[in-house]
C-alpha cells in the first residue's frame, strides 16, 4: 500500500469516526428527550415544570446547532477549494464509467 492510500485510509477512517461521534451524542440525547417526555408523564403534579425543561434542553441544543457549532457549509467549502486543482481537470476530462476505479 503506497505511503497516499495509507493516509487516505487513515483519514477518511477519522473523519468517519468523527461523524459517528457526533451522531451517536446527538442520537442519546434524542433518545434521553424522549425519555423525559415520557418519565414527565408519570408524575402529573410535576409534569409542568418538567415540560418546561424538555423543551429549554432542546431549544439550547438546536441553537448551538445552528449558531455555535463548525459552519459546516464553510468547513466543506474551503475543503473544496482545496481540491480545486482536482476539480478543474475533472471538468477537462470525460470520463466513461468503465474507466473509473472498482474499489478504493
Amino acid at each position: 500500500m503506497s505511503s497516499f492510500e495509507e493516509k487516505f485510509d487513515l483519514a477518511i477512517h477519522a473523519l468517519k469516526q468523527s461523524r459517528e461521534a457526533k451522531t451517536a451524542t446527538l442520537e442519546r440525547f434524542l433518545a434521553e428527550i424522549e425519555f423525559a417526555k415520557q418519565f414527565s408523564e408519570l408524575f402529573p403534579d410535576q409534569k409542568e415544570d418538567w415540560e418546561k425543561l424538555i423543551l429549554n434542553a432542546i431549544e439550547h441544543v438546536t441553537q448551538s446547532l445552528s449558531s455555535k457549532s463548525i459552519d459546516v457549509e464553510k468547513l466543506i467549502g474551503r475543503a473544496e477549494e482545496i481540491l480545486e486543482p482536482m476539480a478543474r481537470r475533472q471538468r477537462s476530462t470525460q470520463f466513461t464509467a468503465a474507466a473509473m476505479p472498482t474499489s478504493i
